[in-house]
């Protein structure tokens, strides 16, 4: 049992306690972050390591010679999710007019400026996974690009510099080692981006009762390890609680299947009814959630924890 004073609406008939959710739900979904907020700065880096990639592209002539480089900065959602893209290029104030393809939505950006304001963020605040290395590489093919001194096509020692780091970017890389220096930093503005990226709240199949789960690919286990433990120490358990916790597997992280061709995951999860109710569900509540993540299914999953 993890011991923490429990929330009114645990006390209440079911017509109260939906009540009271939806009261919550009416002060969380007046959430936001303020103007040019740290925060949100924290929320953006976390959502980048979830869903952004970074891409070089190369123009070509007929004859397949390069006559420039451009670099993009991208995170697609579903068309559900538009308003979330407006969002982020509002607060951030670059990229390219939102863009919609059928029933996705594309935020967008390439031009030089806006590029450099991006590697300003990202060099202050670290991605935490190994996307942290395709970052490194675009930097630095963006770095070389905009410092040459003559045009691309009479400069082949740069391009094939550039095509090296691009064949080992996002899904050709196979190096997965990170810097020396490179520390993973866990803070709630952050971990609630990459919770509205990568996080799920679902229905247990075989229990039927709320639960909540990160998944990753095995190469990501030290940022699941380092999430697990900022959830261990920033949900509100006591000394007692803390030590039930340690010799449970109340917040987990277990092997998960491959999907296809990918790599094995590590998933992180949370099935403990009371953890969900008492501890983790207040915490997100009082964060400004961004995505319909947030809007639509974790007001829901708020309902079925009451």
């Amino acid at each position: 049992m993890f011991y923490k004073k429990k929330l009114p609406c645990l006390k209440f008939k079911r017509a109260t306690r939906l009540a009271f959710a939806s009261q919550r739900k009416s002060h969380f979904s007046q959430k936001s972050f303020s103007n040019h907020s740290e925060e949100f700065i924290k929320w953006f880096v976390g959502f980048s390591d979830a869903e952004s990639y970074f891409i070089i592209v190369l123009h070509k002539d007929k004859t397949a010679k390069i006559l420039s480089i451009t670099f993009r900065f991208l995170i697609e959602l579903h068309v559900d999710d538009i308003d979330a893209l407006k969002y982020i290029k509002s607060k951030l104030n670059i990229g390219n007019d939102i863009a919609v393809y059928g029933h996705s939505c594309k935020f967008t950006v390439t031009h030089p400026k806006d590029i450099y304001k991006l590697i300003d963020i990202f060099d202050e605040y670290n991605l935490n996974t190994t996307k942290y290395l395709d970052y490194l590489d675009f930097k630095k093919a963006f770095n070389l690009y905009k410092g040459r001194n003559k045009t691309i096509k009479d400069n082949q020692t740069l391009i094939d510099l550039i095509l090296e780091l691009k064949n080992g970017m996002n899904k050709s890389r196979i190096h997965f080692s990170l810097p020396a220096d490179h520390k993973i930093v866990i803070s709630g503005p952050l971990l609630l981006g990459f919770i509205e990226g990568e996080g799920s709240f679902y229905l247990a199949r075989t229990e039927f009762e709320p639960a909540f789960s990160i998944a990753q690919s095995e190469t990501q286990l030290p940022v699941v390890e380092k999430i697990k433990e900022f959830l261990e120490n920033d949900l509100g358990f006591d000394k007692y609680s803390m030590f039930k916790l340690k010799c449970s597997s109340a917040i987990a992280i277990k092997r998960g299947k491959a999907v296809k061709n990918s790599k094995p995951l590590e998933v992180l999860t949370i099935k403990n009814t009371n953890i969900l109710m008492n501890y983790l569900t207040p915490y997100l509540e009082n964060m400004p959630f961004i995505t319909k993540k947030g809007k639509d299914i974790f007001l829901n999953y708020m309902y079925s924890c009451v």
